[in-house]
């Protein structure tokens, strides 16, 4: 019991003096550290930027006496140094809050606290780009960030995502959002065919392009004019070019996305889509000795007719001659070639004006895209006859096979003069597309004997044809085809006509027998007509019957007459 009394007293005594001894520390600690960073510091920096140094010195110089204060005036040491600390990191805090904002960014100061927030914040940011589909880069390449739940915009991006990911996955190249009496309707275009979507509320969907408009960089302010840009959309890993045209109009605002649209105009000649007959018919244009006169390339709206130019123009080395183009909107830039863009904007100079400019340069092949401006075919026809060759586009609303004489009767309408229209008249091409059965999933499909001889199989034969399916089987399972994504179609493919004029044909349009002069030609070239190049495609296995039928089935005879067709499209049905 003795030594019990004895011991409790000695105990007591080394616990006080061991709080007698971690005082002092923890006092000393946050003062050192303190005239630290404001000696070789802070005080530095107030005099090297002219931040009041004066002022600063005072302060830096009073704190640390406020807080010694503190500790020795305050009786609990527990309240004292926490009051300590706070005087000694608030004179820290109010440094850096005074000096950051009048510094460059990259100069200003971080603080520990600070930077668990940013951490914080980064680590959100990082998990809601984990968490997004699609992902946005600006014009410049710069990636947008990704709006965090607590973001307004969260919903918005989730709108978008949605609009622009089913697009993606269904392997759309055009996305239309346009107001309707039904709300706005998401319109897509898969292999050449739209698809309507689920409606959009008013207001998700003006939000959602107003969104859009933010991540191309254009004005979200502006509702009524014209506004185009283009920008990328990352969808997972894949990194889609993607050009955004946007307008408004009294119902609200427009919206077209067209995705990869270079890698769509982007054709070599050879891939699109001519059967070898009418590529050797065209072959002769690029030797020089018939590298003039006047190609007329024409097609429906929405049938390639601006890939179609492209790829003619790409026939030809633009290193070894002079090639440019005039175009309303350059859509595509091929090496070489002076693709020079026409502005509305620019009153002094109109459009036939500024290809007069260009044909006075003396180039050796010049593209025109189309023929809507007066002038611009007396301008064409005479240069064409003497030493340029032109190749002219041509959007024409005929039916099928009757676009060779709707492209004669707008070019020679547009001259003015039969004459002068015919003696540099080179050629017509014309384009309708096909969608390419996917090779993945399409079937044979056994046709009616009927079917057989309409698209030319000789007698006594029975081709197998091939059909869509969309379908394909794995082990006892049958599942969408991966490839197609269950539509049974993978692409699209030009079917063409190619008429070729010599003199004794272009004697014949002169002499107004334009049908004459349109069947002597086919006949003298073996010219396939465009129904009968369709046809092939069919027996090729590269597209199936009902897709023939569906682009080039023959109109009836009265909507010949509403078309607008001539005798000269009803003896391309007929040859």
């Amino acid at each position: 019991m003795i030594i019990l009394s004895q011991t409790a007293p000695v105990s007591q005594v080394e616990a006080a003096l061991l709080m007698s001894m971690v005082k002092p520390v923890l006092t000393l600690i946050p003062f050192v550290a303190y005239v630290w960073v404001t000696g070789s510091k802070f005080d530095r920096d107030a005099r090297k930027r002219q931040l009041q140094p004066a002022t600063w010195a005072i302060v830096f110089a009073l704190a640390p006496v406020a807080a010694l204060a503190a500790v020795l005036v305050i009786p609990a040491f527990w309240i004292g140094w926490p009051a300590s600390l706070v005087i000694l990191g608030g004179t820290l805090l109010a440094y850096v809050l005074y000096r950051n904002p009048r510094v460059e960014e990259e100069d200003r100061y971080t603080i520990g606290a600070l930077k668990v927030g940013e951490s914080i914040q980064a680590r959100k940011a990082a998990a809601a780009v984990r968490a997004a589909r699609i992902r946005f880069l600006d014009p410049q390449k710069r990636e947008q960030p990704v709006p965090l739940k607590e973001d307004p915009l969260h919903a918005v991006h989730g709108a978008v995502e949605a609009l622009v990911a089913a697009a993606l996955e269904a392997r759309a190249t055009r996305l239309e959002l346009a107001p309707t009496p039904q709300g706005f309707v998401p319109l897509q275009i898969v292999d050449g065919v739209r698809q309507r979507r689920e409606p959009m509320p008013p207001d998700v969907a003006t939000a959602s392009i107003d969104y859009l408009k933010k991540m191309a960089g254009l004005d979200v302010n502006e509702r009524r004019k014209r506004q185009n840009a283009d920008f990328w959309v990352i969808d997972g890993e894949t990194l889609v070019r993607t050009s955004l045209n946007v307008s408004g109009g009294s119902s609200g605002q427009s919206l077209r996305l067209d995705f990869d649209r270079e890698k769509q105009l982007s054709k070599p000649f050879d891939s699109v889509g001519m059967i070898e007959g009418q590529r050797t018919l065209l072959a002769p244009l690029t030797e020089l000795s018939s590298r003039h006169g006047v190609v007329l390339v024409a097609a429906a709206p929405g049938q390639g007719l601006t890939t179609l130019l492209y790829s003619l123009l790409s026939r030809h080395d633009a290193f070894t001659c002079s090639v440019k183009s005039l175009e309303r909107q350059v859509e595509l830039r091929i090496d070489g070639v002076d693709q020079q863009l026409y502005t509305a904007a620019n009153a002094a100079v109109d459009y036939a004006s500024q290809l007069q400019s260009i044909v006075r340069r003396g180039p050796d092949i010049v593209m025109v895209g189309d023929l809507s401006e007066p002038r611009t075919a007396q301008i064409i026809a005479p240069a064409a006859t003497e030493s340029v060759l032109f190749y002219v586009g041509l959007t024409v609303n005929a039916a099928p096979g009757a676009e060779v004489a709707a492209a004669m009767r707008d070019w020679f309408r547009a001259v003015g003069d039969l004459s002068k229209g015919a003696k540099p008249l080179q050629a017509i091409v014309t384009q309708r597309l096909l969608r390419k059965l996917c090779e993945y999933c399409r079937q044979p499909h056994p046709r009616a004997a009927e079917i057989l001889k309409k698209i030319g199989a000789p007698s006594g034969t029975s081709p197998t044809l091939l059909a869509a399916s969309g379908k394909v089987q794995v082990k006892n399972r049958v599942e969408t085809c991966p490839l197609c994504k269950g539509t049974g179609f993978l692409g699209l493919i030009g079917v063409h006509e190619v008429v070729v004029f010599d003199d004794e044909t272009r004697g014949m349009l002169a002499s107004n027998d334009a049908n004459g002069a349109y069947a002597a030609a086919r006949r003298k070239h073996k010219s396939p007509s465009l129904l009968e190049a369709g046809l092939a495609r069919v027996r090729d296995g590269t597209t199936s019957v009902e897709e023939f039928q569906r682009v080039l089935a023959p109109p009836k005879p009265a909507g010949d007459a509403a078309a607008g067709g001539a005798s000269a499209p009803a003896a391309a049905q007929k040859a």
